[in-house]
């Protein structure tokens, strides 16, 4: 029932790296291909790493806009890695250009959340900037990185 918005940019305080692999959250701008989560890269539970995400508002209506997030590392083939890694509790989401700040809480589940971003004036085609602070985490059983498997703007 939403429309996705075309996602221009990804941008990380940190990420990890790991055989060969960048947890960057990139792959959150081509959700067809093979889907890669973000992970943050810093010594303990990431507290104050973010992730921001660039896009351009399309086809709008008068319609709020949302985030999808899928919390944790969802793998099919290795389920166990959702609750042996950190999942986000709270999350601190802001878009400077629009002034807004606030928190949300997380569900623990791999399941998709809405978090929905409190009314804004924006145009068609306009580029915002929204940025997903880590403020809280559901610990994993066996690592400390947290992650987020998907983030992805829409309007409802």
């Amino acid at each position: 029932n939403g429309n996705l918005q075309e996602v221009l940019k990804i941008k990380t305080s940190s990420f990890l790296f790991e055989k060969n692999i960048k947890y960057d959250g990139t792959s959150y701008k081509n959700i067809q291909n093979d889907l890669c989560p973000w992970v943050e890269g810093v010594k303990g539970d990431g507290v104050g790493e973010w992730i921001e995400i660039t896009f351009k508002v399309w086809n709008l209506t008068d319609k709020n806009i949302c985030f999808l997030i899928s919390n944790g590392y969802v793998d099919f083939s290795k389920p166990n890695l959702y609750f042996n890694n950190n999942r986000v509790k709270e999350i601190y989401v802001e878009c400077a250009e629009k002034g807004i700040g606030f928190k949300a809480l997380l569900e623990d589940t791999p399941q998709f959340q809405v978090v929905k971003i409190p009314k804004i004036n924006i145009t068609e085609n306009e580029i915002l900037t929204f940025r997903f602070r880590i403020e809280s985490v559901f610990k994993g059983l066996k690592y400390d990185d947290t992650c987020i498997n998907l983030i992805v703007p829409f309007h409802e």
